[in-house]
């Protein structure tokens, strides 16, 4: 039901729920052994090519054994089992491809009904910010918290995160007109969210943490084939990528200024050369032009940070700016409707370390928004109001939270 188009997108998203906490609960047996199936090792049929497939499979030759299983296990099934292991193979695939296609043109996955109210609204797209049915905004952020919460956890994420990467997911929301929007704030934060997990520092088969040394040796090998492939098959306009170093390199303004270089075409084939895929199945509305490869090329390849990285840039005392952030102040009246661009604290955690950034961002969260409640409080107690003519404040009420500081030192 969750990928059939025939039904209503109000009932897709709530199915989409449905499936967050199926998938949140896999403690249970009978749930675990339903939802494994779903994102095993049999899902990697629909990477973008077979070479792309045996490079992981040579990189992790454990991860063979349990290839060659779920081949011997269709070809071992009747025509109805065959046609269940299609389904299961299939079913994450096709909701990552129904959901790029609902990103580019909303009108595909809305009734009659919606189609009319993206029509009007886009017709009255100077008088608004907003030109997306609630409904598919919903949607949208609900899936993106389906993929951020399989890629949050060790059992869902050793197949699920390699495809993701192929399909180039986070990529394709970045660029879809939805995420420019002003008014998908909400969007972008779980689009935030789901990237840090997509590259969190960790390796997803062996479940072995990364250091920062790894970490940087990780990032190293991409830059290396980067510059090994330029050199090879661009090497009139590359040649300086390819002996630069990687400090340069893993800059991702350094290295747009070298691809820049290149066509529309030979950003292409440089993708080709690497591995990555360049085109989709016939349906998938989303347009492949030059600013989809070249931000494909740059997300691969820059510097990433870690977890440990962003919390340490992320103030612990609060300022007039973070205070009053939109992305605090969305949480404030949560109801259930719509997810929160927040880590969750789930039974299993891909880290001690993931463990203790999701506890520090929901902690901060916590206290800036004790803060920021005592401040409303003690300023709606002082009774602030201003004088005419000169433009002063005065203050007709009183509270034991706020005094005044005849002089600041």
């Amino acid at each position: 039901m969750s990928i059939d188009s025939n039904i209503l997108l109000t009932i897709r998203t709530h199915l989409i729920t449905f499936i967050i906490s199926a998938y949140q609960s896999l403690d249970n047996p009978l749930v675990r052994k339903e939802c494994a199936a779903l994102v095993s090792i049999s899902i990697w049929h629909n990477l973008s090519s077979e070479r792309v497939r045996n490079g992981r499979l040579d990189k992790y030759p454990q991860l063979r054994k349990a290839w060659r299983a779920s081949l011997k296990r269709f070809e071992a099934a009747d025509d109805p089992g065959k046609s269940h292991l299609r389904f299961e193979r299939s079913w994450l695939y096709q909701m990552i491809l129904d959901f790029i296609s609902l990103l580019y043109q909303p009108t595909e996955g809305a009734n009659e009904q919606q189609r009319r109210w993206i029509f009007i609204r886009s017709r009255l797209r100077r008088e608004s910010t907003n030109v997306w049915c609630p409904v598919i905004v919903n949607y949208c952020e609900r899936f993106i918290e389906l993929m951020t919460d399989l890629l949050s956890q060790l059992p869902t994420r050793r197949h699920v995160n390699f495809i993701l990467q192929d399909l180039h997911l986070a990529t394709a929301v970045k660029l879809s007109p939805l995420y420019s929007d002003p008014g998908s704030g909400l969007l972008r934060d779980l689009h935030s969210l789901l990237y840090q997990f997509m590259t969190f520092s960790i390796d997803d088969h062996t479940a072995v943490s990364l250091n920062h040394e790894d970490w940087h040796q990780v990032h190293c090998v991409a830059l290396a084939r980067l510059q090994r492939v330029s050199f090879k098959h661009f090497k009139d306009k590359l040649t300086i990528l390819a002996l630069s170093n990687y400090g340069a390199i893993g800059q991702r303004e350094e290295l747009a200024t070298h691809l820049g270089l290149l066509e529309d075409d030979e950003l292409k084939q440089l993708c080709e050369h690497l591995d990555l895929r360049t085109a989709y199945p016939e349906g998938v509305s989303m347009p492949l032009k030059r600013e989809f490869y070249m931000e494909v090329l740059l997300s691969v390849h820059e510097k990433k940070k870690n977890y440990q990285e962003e919390a340490a840039e992320l103030a612990i005392l609060p300022n007039e700016n973070n205070l009053f952030d939109e992305s605090l102040l969305r949480h404030e009246n949560y109801d259930g409707s719509k997810p929160l661009g927040l880590p969750k604290l789930n039974l299993q955690y891909l880290t001690v370390g993931d463990f203790l950034w999701r506890s520090f961002i929901l902690y901060r969260c916590e206290a800036f928004f004790g803060i920021r409640k005592d401040l409303e409080e003690s300023l709606k107690r002082l009774q602030p109001k201003l004088i005419y003519p000169c433009l002063q404040t005065s203050f007709g009420g009183f509270s034991k939270m706020a005094l005044v500081i005849e002089k600041p030192a």
